[in-house]
């Protein structure tokens, strides 16, 4: 068996990452959680696909794998990169802030934005209801260019922002926090590297959708990945609806098959985060199960649901959000501890125009999930502006869809009360 040193000269840094990890008996999992570098960072530096990450991220890996002396240096030199940037040369932005809270449920959505944002997309608005998840979604994309160094990461975040948390958007934010600088500017600065901008809690207002147009056009590098409650509704827009996270069926699970539903396991980490660890029955899996259900998934709903656990029994907080689960408070440093569910949804769905707020409203009688012929057909709407309406309600998260085919949709139950 060779030893490190000999592999360490023919070897990329992925193959001595997967080496000096397997000398120490870890998975890659537990190799995440020991260094705080994300899962699919790891991976996709071992597999090749990324070649050279972060001085930082690298000694955070060296340390969680306890390389010393001239193992670690031969290590840090198979990270080095001719292209690592330059105090003089980085944008003036801030890298994205570390998440407070492991992801759950998004790996799909993250994947698939990522993998177009190394291709050919060079806008991305990720859209949903308030508490959705949006900012954590941008954060975990964001971080995963940070640490691989797939991109230099400019993050602006939304003055109402919970770092590693969820983002309310209900003010100016984004792009009017940065639209005083020259887009020439910042292509001098970037210099032709392959860069990242993230606006969290972009404003779409006139000013801000101009100077962002412009920046495109003059940094031909740059990404650009925003989050809002709406579309920019700009050319080349990438308009992608993050939805709550799903929640088992009714009734017919076994105890695996809960832990498998998205919406259970944050219910069950937050539960853990407040109470001491244990492993839970399957009765009260059966009570989260139900109040992820009477939630219709919503992380931040589940997340508060999670912390009256310190207080309050599980069958309790189920009878309570099971009669009104709007009650519960939405937690953020722009909000007074009266801003309930309810209040923040109504206010988002206020927003919403006559047309869309009808068609929204015709469509939460229709019980059940229902193909888009099959609504038209129930509604007696066969216009192309009935269609529109519908995709508008997709992509500002009022409609969950599914990824079949043909595509099946139903409003959210948290918004039939609002509507009734």
């Amino acid at each position: 068996m060779r030893t490190t040193s000999e592999l360490a000269q023919e070897a990329t840094f992925g193959q001595m990452l997967r080496h000096h990890r397997k000398r120490q008996g870890m998975t890659q999992r537990q190799l995440a959680d020991l260094s705080e570098i994300s899962l699919r960072a790891i991976r996709d530096l071992e597999s090749g696909r990324v070649t050279h990450p972060r001085r930082a991220t690298t000694e955070m890996l060296g340390s969680a794998l306890r390389i010393q002396g001239q193992s670690l240096a031969q290590f840090l030199g198979l990270a080095l990169d001719t292209r690592e940037e330059h105090p003089d040369r980085r944008l003036p932005g801030m890298p994205p802030p570390a998440a407070l809270t492991s992801l759950i449920g998004r790996d799909a959505e993250a994947a698939f934005v990522l993998e177009r944002l190394r291709t050919d997309q060079r806008l991305v608005t990720l859209t949903g209801i308030p508490g959705v998840g949006k900012t954590r979604l941008a954060l975990e994309i964001a971080r995963h260019h940070f640490e691989s160094n797939d991109t230099v990461v400019w993050w602006v975040p939304s003055p109402d922002a919970v770092p590693g948390g969820h983002s309310d958007a209900g003010t100016p934010a984004g792009a009017g926090g940065i639209s005083h600088l020259d887009p020439q500017e910042i292509q001098a600065t970037l210099g032709g590297r392959r860069s990242l901008l993230v606006l969290d809690g972009t404003e779409g207002t006139g000013p801000n959708v101009r100077w962002l147009l412009d920046v495109l056009a003059v940094c031909p590098s740059l990404s650009v990945l925003s989050t809002n409650r709406t579309p920019l509704s700009v050319p080349g827009e990438w308009v992608v609806p993050v939805s709550p996270l799903a929640v088992p069926e009714p009734a017919g699970h076994e105890r695996d098959s809960l832990m498998r539903v998205d919406s259970v396991r944050l219910l069950i980490e937050q539960i853990k985060r407040h109470r001491p660890a244990r492993d839970l029955p399957l009765s009260e899996l059966e009570t989260i199960a139900g109040i992820c259900r009477a939630l219709d998934g919503h992380p931040q709903a589940i997340e508060q649901a999670g912390l009256s656990c310190m207080v309050e029994s599980l069958d309790d907080i189920l009878h309570r959000v099971t009669d009104d689960p709007l009650s519960l408070p939405m937690a953020g440093p722009q909000r007074d501890s009266s801003t309930t569910l309810r209040r923040v949804l109504t206010r988002s769905l206020s927003a919403l125009d006559p047309s869309s707020l009808s068609v929204l409203r015709q469509l939460s009688g229709l019980d059940g999930e229902w193909e888009l012929p099959e609504a038209s057909r129930r509604l007696g709407q066969a216009t192309e502006s009935f269609v529109a309406q519908v995709r508008t309600l997709v992509q500002l998260g009022w409609l969950r869809s599914t990824t079949q085919a043909l595509p099946r949709f139903r409003t959210l139950r948290l918004v039939d009360p609002l509507l009734a």
